[in-house]
């Protein structure tokens, strides 16, 4: 039986689009999925954005392979898996834009844990660290570009800004509607509060900072030996500080709802590219909401979440940096950039076409 080249066609376009990915919705699920692809093939359009497909390592054996590092569990929308365990996302799909118009045929995604790691006697952020010691050729994780990290690597951007709310659950009666104009109206309606933050990042930055400038109002929990909190004070603003963001992640995931350290904590802080898809896909249910306005606003410690965010690349490393600074700065200008954070974190802050172009203007 012949096959008419109209068919054969069809079959092969048809074939195509069920192996590409094209950037399906996130699966709610914290942890990476035990058949989730690392490797793919990027596939490339004249026209609209281009999809990935997952691939066995064989079918790049002998082709240059573009290494990220991505963070190791679910990152919002920002990096995650869908159904089918191929990792999806804003960082994953800005990535596939910059490779779009290149010579690069294949990028794997190389999920590393979010901690702090010692490179040369530094404690520096782990994908730093991880970048200085040759693994990975960039790093993605919503990662804001501040001094501090500008001195461990060189950092691609700003691309969008970035910024922190703070979340309760609404059953919380301490966690009332006054809190919404916070910090324009500073910080002492969050006496008697208790909030969970990891340390290892510009968060737990912000509440150290935050004690300097107000020490009678926040104070640290300490730990007894089976590690639950053992000085919670009703007169304080309790910062819960923990060092693993998977502990951060479970939290939220149970609508706020366990129990952390022994403590049934009443705040978290999140970024603003997550709240409203975190809402709006059901992760934090109904039974959540944004009790502050931008914490990045705050003239006085709004500068510690940086410039917004980017992409960093070991320092000196200046074909790479050229190279992402030109496709940064293209995808700024032409809008693909805002479509995609107004798609992944349905965020108006975050997405500011015209910002990005001011921040993106001294590129090249």
């Amino acid at each position: 039986m012949k096959i008419s080249k109209a068919l054969m066609l069809f079959i092969i376009l048809a074939f195509n689009f069920n192996t590409a990915q094209s950037f399906e919705d996130c699966v709610d699920s914290g942890t990476e999925p035990s058949n989730a692809a690392r490797l793919y093939k990027v596939n490339k359009t004249s026209t609209g954005y281009s999809t990935l497909s997952p691939i066995e390592q064989k079918e790049a054996k002998g082709e240059f392979v573009f290494e990220v590092l991505v963070e190791d569990v679910r990152f919002t929308t920002y990096k995650c898996w869908d159904q089918h365990g191929n990792i999806t996302g804003f960082d994953a799909q800005l990535i596939t834009e910059i490779l779009k118009d290149s010579n690069i045929k294949y990028v794997k995604f190389i999920p590393i844990k979010w901690e702090t790691q010692v490179y040369k006697g530094e404690e520096q952020l782990s994908f730093f660290a991880q970048l200085n010691r040759g693994n990975g050729h960039v790093a993605i994780a919503g990662m804001s570009i501040t001094n501090e990290r500008r001195g461990w690597a060189d950092m691609v951007g700003p691309i969008y800004r970035a910024g922190k709310r703070l979340m309760a659950r609404k059953d919380n009666l301490k966690a009332t509607l006054d809190l919404l104009n916070i910090p324009e109206s500073g910080y002492e309606k969050l006496r008697g509060l208790s909030v969970l933050v990891q340390g290892t990042n510009i968060r737990g930055q912000f509440f150290r900072e935050l004690k300097k400038q107000n020490p009678d109002l926040v104070e640290y929990a300490t730990f007894d030996s089976n590690g639950m909190v053992n000085n919670l004070d009703a007169n304080k603003l309790m910062v819960i500080e923990v060092d693993d963001y998977e502990v951060v992640n479970q939290f939220i995931d149970s609508q706020m709802n366990d129990l952390i350290m022994g403590v049934n904590v009443d705040l978290v802080m999140v970024d603003t590219g997550s709240t409203l898809s975190l809402l709006e896909e059901g992760k934090l249910d109904v039974e959540t909401r944004l009790i502050t306005g931008n914490l990045s606003t705050d003239p006085d410690l709004g500068s510690i979440f940086g410039l917004g965010d980017g992409i960093a690349v070991k320092k000196d490393n200046n074909n790479w940096k050229t190279f992402l600074e030109r496709r940064v700065k293209s995808l700024v200008n032409d809008g693909t950039v805002d479509q995609l954070v107004h798609k992944w974190f349905k965020d108006d802050n975050s997405a500011d076409k015209e910002w990005a172009k001011r921040q993106c203007s001294s590129l090249l």
